[in-house]
């Protein structure tokens, strides 16, 4: 196109084309038959946590021994010995404090790896990013002991990871000097704010002491008020904005995984036994549930479920998704005081899910949130969203904002091998050959005996108590008490000893790992060097 062309001017009769613009898109729930959804959902949760029943059982049994919540003892004698052995607990402990003294004791505990060579110099600065959102946001320490001790006592510990976003409303103070005496006070304050906000900033609104001024970051609204010595204090309002890493340790039954799968991901090419469906077992009250659908988030609730929604908190049925944890509370000694429905909660399901939401032939990665009843019978769906769009997919595709560890992973299996299960077995006998130990002991000092049914006793049982006579006509003929075999109980640390070594060499964890010397290896280890190593272990 010539000079001559680009200066002619335009024909004012043409038609000028309407300028680009496009539609603003609502962040509502993706469109599912909501009845097909609950059904299907409820139903795959009923037959996950049957699944699982059998092996939640087996760990309950292995956690109470960890906690050593001992049954009461119905057999050999009334009275007998039913003593703890904390094995478990501190061998546990142990692992635990070696894990958390390992992550803890350098900072930061991850560093960024650029994935392109541009992005290097930034690695630096990611690191220190990631390291306080961590430790100072996400408030890591808690989450790093629940972590590590879940990873031990339970042998698989899953971790949520979302990404947080919080708005907190402040209030900045900032004082300036008393104006000069004859000093116009508005032309005073524009050429303060000027000073705070840029040359730029323009005074919007007026109303009285309160003012909206345009800045080159926004508007800002702000108070001005007479100090105490004649100076100005100016209140700005301002709302600050944060966006973190959260983390958040899951208990171990409040995630219902199908039986068949290896990991919490969504099945793939990469991840052939990756979980169809992960539900998260959460509760909500009723205030929080009418709070999320007022702002949008449960776009889903009619007024008609909400009111529904309000009988299921009052049910005193059993719920099936917290049995778990109510036999938790029982076996510790906790019992609600609080009568059935004044909470005000009720279940909510969060369901990573794969579902054909366009009908076209082909599983999208979804997330449904469904309120239900203590019974999993009925409910209502909240909430249905895609996955990429509440979790930014990686450069690995899709992910799931949740993870899972394993202590001692099993080969095809889900659910790993915990410390307490590692040694349960020899947990078992040596509170059983300590407990035969104590009860060998009891019956020497109080032996049980036999006596002449014609002798001077009444025929009925009696227990012996020190410095009572009971009087008899011929006590050496008449009572008989028998003589016990190996009253010593020598043979009682003979395999408790020989337990313990076992224990030793399974767990990896002897005397020198506690800071104490082994019996018997006092004259190898006594020298300045290995006892300093000896007193740092302890």
């Amino acid at each position: 196109m010539s000079d001559d062309e680009l200066s002619t001017p335009l024909d004012p009769t043409m038609v000028l084309p309407p300028p680009l613009r496009f539609p603003k898109r609502h962040t509502r729930s993706i469109k599912v038959e909501a009845e097909t959804v609950v059904s299907d959902v409820l139903s795959r949760v009923k037959a996950d946590l049957d699944d699982r029943e059998e092996w939640l059982q087996q760990y309950l049994r292995r956690y109470a021994k960890y906690r050593g919540w001992v049954e009461t003892k119905t057999w050999q004698f009334e009275g007998a010995s039913n003593a703890y052995l904390p094995i478990t607990m501190y061998t546990c402990q142990r692992v635990q404090d070696a894990l958390h003294n390992a992550v803890v004791s350098q900072r930061p505990v991850m560093d960024a790896r650029a994935m392109q060579t541009q992005d290097t110099p930034k690695e630096r600065r990611v690191t220190q990013l990631l390291d306080d959102q961590f430790f100072r946001w996400g408030m890591a320490d808690r989450a790093l002991g629940d972590l590590i001790q879940n990873f031990v006592v339970d042998g698989t510990v899953h971790v949520m990871i979302p990404w947080v976003q919080e708005t907190h409303a402040m209030r900045l103070f900032t004082r300036l000097p008393a104006p000069p005496v004859g000093t116009d006070l508005m032309g005073y304050l524009t050429q303060q704010f000027n000073s705070l906000y840029g040359p730029d900033t323009i005074i919007l609104t007026q109303q009285e002491h309160r003012f909206t001024v345009r800045t080159s970051t926004g508007e800002v609204d702000l108070e001005v008020y007479e100090g105490y010595d004649g100076d100005l204090e100016i209140i700005e309002q301002r709302e600050m904005r944060n966006e973190h890493l959260g983390l958040r340790v899951e208990d171990l039954e409040d995630i219902v995984v199908p039986a068949t799968c290896l990991n919490p991901q969504p099945p793939s090419e990469s991840n052939p036994r990756g979980a169809h469906h992960v539900t998260r077992l959460c509760t909500a009250s009723l205030d929080t549930i009418k709070t999320r659908r007022k702002r949008g988030v449960y776009d889903l609730l009619s007024t008609q479920d909400v009111a529904e929604i309000e009988l299921w908190s009052d049910a005193s049925a059993s719920d099936e998704t917290t049995q778990q944890k109510s036999q938790k509370d029982d076996i510790d000694g906790m019992q609600t005081q609080n009568a059935s429905g004044e909470s005000q909660t009720v279940r909510v399901l969060e369901v990573y899910d794969r579902w054909d939401v366009n009908d076209d032939g082909l599983e999208e990665d979804v997330i449904f949130w469904v309120i239900c009843n203590q019974g999993l019978t009925d409910g209502r769906l909240a909430r249905a969203r895609y996955l990429t769009e509440i979790v930014p997919p990686g450069p690995h595709g899709p992910r799931r904002p949740i993870e899972k560890f394993d202590l001692f992973p099993v080969t095809n299996r889900y659910y790993s091998v915990s410390y307490p299960e590692l040694i349960e077995g020899t947990q078992d006998l040596m509170n059983m050959f300590f407990n035969f130990g104590a009860d060998a002991g009891v019956l020497s000092n109080i032996p049980f005996f036999f006596y002449r049914a014609a002798s001077g006793l009444k025929p009925e049982i009696m227990r012996l108590n020190p410095g009572e006579g009971y009087p008899m006509d011929d006590p050496r003929a008449d009572v008989y008490f028998p003589q016990l075999p190996t009253q010593s109980g020598q043979w009682v640390f003979s395999e408790l000893a020989m337990l313990n070594q076992f224990l030793e060499k399974l767990t990896m964890q002897s005397a020198l790992s506690f800071g104490s010397v082994p019996q018997g290896k006092s004259s190898a280890l006594r020298t300045t060097g290995n006892m300093s190593s000896v007193m740092q272990q302890g």
